[in-house]
């Protein structure tokens, strides 16, 4: 049955797999054997995984993230490790994240420390509430610098948990009614507290 299932996300996400001519699936895995994913069962995950990587030429989107991951020292064959077949994955939202976090001003070093930490900030979309915190932020009245420097000192605040605990709390002064004013005192003066 578990073979089945696998089988059947494949052909429901990337059917023309099916119809290849001879050699051309084994091209398609020479091709990102090259680009140093050749554990096998690692790739074989990372296919049943995300099944559109097949399908076309190779995924310029997945070869930018294996590429970032490549140079803050995370090796190719951790990210099947991360990955579940039973969720979708978008390769242009880890690229988002990535640049995000990037231009926030981490260092390779936090970075490695903060995906190996908490996977699912690259993996399960938490790019996106990562955007929507900074959005909240801004909106509430905290300033851009203020942000990039306090995530810059603390890289712990952008881990999913700690991003969940700040839009709840900027939920909580919202229905509070908390003055406008009093909010940005608060969340620019307590963000950064560890």
């Amino acid at each position: 049955m578990y073979l089945m299932n696998r089988i059947g996300k494949i052909y429901k996400e990337a059917r023309e797999v099916f119809g290849y001519d001879n050699g051309v699936l084994a091209k398609k895995f020479r091709d990102y054997e090259e680009l140093g994913l050749s554990n096998k069962s690692s790739f074989i995950k990372l296919v049943v995984c995300c099944p559109l990587l097949l399908v076309g030429d190779v995924d310029s989107d997945f070869v930018a993230v294996l590429d970032w991951l490549k140079k803050i020292g995370i090796e190719s064959e951790w990210i099947a490790r991360c990955m579940s077949c039973s969720r979708m994955y978008s390769w242009k939202k880890m690229i988002d994240t990535i640049e995000f976090v990037y231009q926030v001003g981490y260092s390779e070093k936090e970075m490695y420390d903060l995906v190996k930490a908490d996977p699912r900030l690259l993996f399960q979309g938490s790019g996106k509430k990562l955007y929507l915190l900074l959005g909240r932020l801004i909106k509430s009245g905290v300033d851009v610098n203020v942000v990039s420097s306090c995530f810059a000192e603390h890289p712990n605040l952008l881990s999913s948990k700690s991003v969940k605990n700040l839009m709840t709390l900027i939920a909580f002064l919202y229905n509070i009614r908390m003055e406008q004013d009093d909010i940005e005192h608060v969340l620019t003066n307590y963000i950064c507290i560890s």
